[in-house]
């Protein structure tokens, strides 16, 4: 039998001691490295604005002169509206995953782009616009809640006491 030269100090089980310390780095150099990565735009961002902010898609839903975030989804237990000839009125509830801010942001500037004038604004965990249009007030309130559907919007639309004694409202 040959004799092996065993440095002193360096046993077996350091030499498998420095290859598992560097596993172990590399594998939270990889997670962390991750960390970094950008995530993938998620459905509520259709594209960049030039400054690089996320928009959000709009859609109109049940008012034609309301433009409302694609990715939210309508509460029909907490949704009703009333059409007649002249307006459509009433309250649109509505739950999904953008931000309050970009909420806010949002409907301040699609609002605008609609010919809605911005009466009032309280800020606040609610946010609560009020709106007004020729014959019609609209109120939107915004809160950020806990849990699967992050936040929720509602739009109540009523029309105005003047639209009601002209004979709009039949």
């Amino acid at each position: 039998m040959k004799a092996r030269f065993i440095r002193p100090g360096w046993r077996p089980q350091a030499r498998l001691r420095w290859i598992l310390l560097l596993v172990m780095a590399a594998a939270m150099g990889v997670f962390y490295g991750c960390g970094f990565l950008k995530p993938i735009d998620g459905p509520f961002r259709a594209n960049r604005s030039s400054q690089g902010k996320p928009i959000i898609a709009p859609v109109y839903r049940h008012f034609d002169d309301i433009l409302v975030p694609k990715v939210m989804q309508v509460t029909p237990k907490t949704t009703w509206v009333s059409e007649t000839a002249a307006m459509t009125a009433g309250v649109v509830s509505l739950e999904g995953t953008p931000g309050r801010r970009e909420l806010i942001r949002f409907f301040e500037t699609n609002m605008a782009r609609d010919n809605w004038r911005v009466v009032s604004k309280l800020a606040g965990p609610r946010t609560i616009f009020q709106f007004e249009k020729q014959n019609r007030w609209c109120i939107l309130t915004i809160t950020e809640r806990s849990g699967i559907h992050g936040t929720q919007v509602e739009i109540w639309v009523i029309p105005k006491d003047d639209a009601a004694a002209t004979g709009l409202l039949k």
